[in-house]
């Protein structure tokens, strides 16, 4: 006998399907407005406990500090940052947070307008008219492409791997960091890890998670 293809209900698949577009494009939102269209984004959100020990999941962030401001972190080829984003209007972000690689520590923090011009608004007639009503700027249909607008405080937040135990012992700078999920048990047991399949996302952190994967 064939297994039923699901076990949620029309409307449920329904939903379900809604929340997967909207966060696809939040995904394109902010990739528009932090200029990261060329693929930066992870694909995986990124998997912290903060001082308080508190799990977060961050949606949107990249290997790296922002390109338009490396000339400001002269280690960049030589230790490991990673840059998130998110909105910051109700808190300073944490300023230090542990992975399966390590802890990491705040180093720096860009604060975006978050908005942005809508590359519709640029393209030719045809093509604009195509893509009303739009879902990145909101523009009804029958009229002009305007903005994205993600709303106040966003901002991007460059955090630093601090050197292991060993590395500074033996004297040496941080190295890559180590693929996720390659730490101790104790360390995996924590739980930190990559989270692929996100269902819900919120100024840049995930709400709802439907599958975790930890590389092996």
């Amino acid at each position: 006998m064939n297994e039923p293809s699901s076990t949620l209900a029309p409307s449920e698949r329904a939903t379900a399907v809604d929340a997967a577009r909207d966060v696809q494009v939040a995904r394109q939102q902010v990739e528009q407005v932090f200029g990261l269209t060329g693929g930066e984004l992870s694909d995986a959100a990124w998997l912290v406990l903060d001082e308080a020990g508190t799990e977060r999941a961050y949606a949107y962030w990249y290997e790296g500090p922002p390109e338009w401001a490396a000339h400001d972190f002269a280690d960049r080829y030589d230790a490991d940052y990673r840059t998130v984003i998110g909105c910051c209007l109700f808190g300073a972000p944490p300023a230090t947070i542990e992975d399966d690689a390590g802890t990491w520590t705040r180093v720096a923090g860009f604060v975006n307008s978050g908005e942005a011009e809508c590359p519709w608004s640029q393209a030719d007639d045809c093509d604009a008219r195509a893509q009303r009503p739009c879902e990145l700027c909101a523009t009804a249909e029958g009229e002009a492409h305007g903005h994205i607008y993600l709303g106040d405080g966003w901002c991007e937040v460059v955090y630093k791997r601090q050197a292991s135990e060993e590395e500074e012992g033996a004297g040496k700078r941080p190295g890559r960091a180590v693929a996720v999920g390659t730490a101790s048990p104790a360390r995996r047991r924590a739980g930190r890890g990559e989270l692929r399949e996100i269902a819900g996302v919120r100024n840049g952190e995930v709400l709802a998670v439907s599958a975790r994967h930890d590389a092996k």
